[in-house]
């Protein structure tokens, strides 16, 4: 008899297969909320995209959206170079290059 709660739930999807694409899969399409999440539309162009092509390669721009809408790296690796650009203009002596 399977325990109840989210380890029965997790052993049972896991027995029928359904872990093999987990990996690719969005854990949920709800926000914190319960309305929509933030990246749940990246998600769903991500997946139309996997579901139409036979070469995975061709949703590389999705799939660096949706990993973008997740995780905000690049945006992170802007804000510093902002910073680090600030902060060698705020330096005594030094002239900006026009």
């Amino acid at each position: 008899k399977m325990a109840s709660g989210f380890g029965a739930w997790n052993a049972e999807k896991m027995a029928s297969g359904f872990g093999a694409w987990n990996a690719e899969k969005m854990a949920s399409g709800f926000g914190v909320n319960g309305s929509t999440g933030r990246c749940y539309q990246f998600f769903l162009d991500y997946e139309k995209c996997m579901n139409a092509s036979d070469k995975p390669a061709a949703c590389r721009n999705q799939r660096e959206d949706y990993m973008e809408c997740l995780h905000h790296k690049k945006e992170i690796a802007r804000l510093r170079l902002i910073a680090l650009e600030k902060e060698k203009q705020a330096q005594p002596g030094y002239a900006a290059k026009v």
